[in-house]
């Protein structure tokens, strides 16, 4: 299940994105003090107000918990195209739970902003390569 990212998932996301299997490929380090995961959260829902990045929260449908983000960025509404992206925590991994996040956020891409086209970031993470596939 998706959802708009609060501060109230802050530190779950922080518990996370520390570890080294789950920013590998993110670009970017490691959040090192709560306010940084605060500061994105916060970056998250601005970007989304000025229509450049929709990023949402992965919850297990049983249990509620968070466990990744996913979502567009680099949208171009004149092109009618943006790139998918997610993170997951490793916990997570290998369940399925990616391949229906990606889905859905390609099925609202896709239906309710009306992109024509939706690309993947791609890098070394062969996981993320066969979910992609």
């Amino acid at each position: 299940m998706l959802w708009e990212l609060t501060l109230l998932d802050a530190e779950t996301m922080f518990d996370y994105f520390e570890k080294e299997s789950v920013i590998r490929y993110f670009g970017m380090d490691s959040f090192q003090i709560m306010e940084q995961v605060k500061n994105t959260i916060q970056a998250f829902r601005k970007r989304y107000e000025e229509g450049s990045v929709i990023r949402w929260g992965i919850e297990l449908k049983e249990t509620n918990p968070l466990i990744g983000t996913c979502g567009v960025h680099l949208i171009n509404q004149n092109h009618k195209r943006a790139e998918v992206d997610y993170e997951l925590d490793d916990t997570y991994w290998g369940k399925g739970y990616a391949s229906e996040a990606l889905q859905a956020i390609l099925t609202y891409g896709f239906e309710t902003m009306q992109f024509i086209r939706i690309v993947r970031s791609l890098n070394e993470d062969i996981g993320k390569r066969r979910i992609y596939n």
